[in-house]
């Protein structure tokens, strides 16, 4: 079952029902609310990675449903958020309703489109193009499914991008052209093969818990992506740590981070 947080309601609403829980059919939900008394998603970050970090593991993703009234701060806190889980903003309206039923009926309402969004969007295994590394060159609208995906909040949003990534696959998910079993691969723009090794050749198990799930999905452990050229070519490839180097043949997480083979 797949956890909702609601994240940095204001004490001035969650103070008067510090002991009230409500449920939502089909959702694990908890709160962990501001350290101030407006609303303020900052100041509870530390304690709400905690728990992420702590839910790493599940089959299930966690979505956090955010208060913070200050608009202008809530693109750099979505960044230093990341994509490990899901991050949707709601209003001040809505922390003003907490303790009533009302409150109830719009976080139902928006985990509705969270539903909807793991079924049209969310991972549903590493073969999706959404856990490609920043690496995977391709051009529009191909090049914006990872920053849709991520900011997605309405649900003729959901549907357009689950159409491109459709899309995606059809255009980028070939037959790799060095396999003589036929397996399959992810082709960029650029000739660059992105083949999914056996789970047996995983390596580099000790990753930080940030880059071991995407868009609320699991990342196996040391799972990658061997990538070369088409045509045996060495290539340029640039990575998360911002270093650039030239390969034959080169380890990428689904982050973009290198990883030496072997370790």
């Amino acid at each position: 079952m797949p956890a909702a947080i609601i994240a940095g309601l204001g004490l001035e609403y969650y103070g008067a029902f510090r002991g009230w829980r409500f449920t939502v059919a089909g959702w694990q939900v908890r709160t962990v609310p501001s350290r101030r008394r407006n609303n303020d998603f900052d100041s509870c970050f530390r304690e709400l990675e905690s728990i992420l970090e702590e839910c790493v593991d599940s089959d299930d993703g966690t979505h956090v449903l955010a208060f913070h009234s200050k608009r202008s701060d809530r693109d750099a806190l979505r960044a230093r958020f990341g994509i490990h889980s899901r991050l949707a903003w709601c209003s001040d309206e809505e922390a003003r309703l907490y303790g009533t039923n009302a409150f109830v009926s719009a976080m139902q309402g928006r985990l509705l489109i969270e539903e909807h969004w793991n079924k049209g969007v969310r991972p549903p295994n590493i073969k999706s193009p959404l856990m490609l590394p920043p690496q995977f060159l391709v051009p529009q609208p191909f090049s914006e499914i990872w920053r849709r995906a991520e900011k997605a909040k309405e649900v003729a949003e959901i549907d357009n991008i689950d159409a491109i990534i459709e899309r995606f696959v059809e255009s980028y998910y070939v037959t790799d052209p060095s396999d003589k079993q036929k397996s399959r691969a992810f082709r960029a723009a650029n000739d660059l093969i992105f083949r999914f090794p056996n789970a047996g050749a995983y390596h580099g198990h000790h990753v930080p818990w940030k880059r071991r799930r995407k868009f609320t999905s699991k990342i196996p452990k040391g799972f990658h992506y061997d990538v070369a050229h088409a045509r045996d070519r060495a290539f340029t490839v640039g990575s998360a740590e911002g270093d650039r180097t030239i390969e034959t043949y080169a380890n990428i997480d689904p982050y973009g981070a290198l990883r030496v083979p072997g370790l």
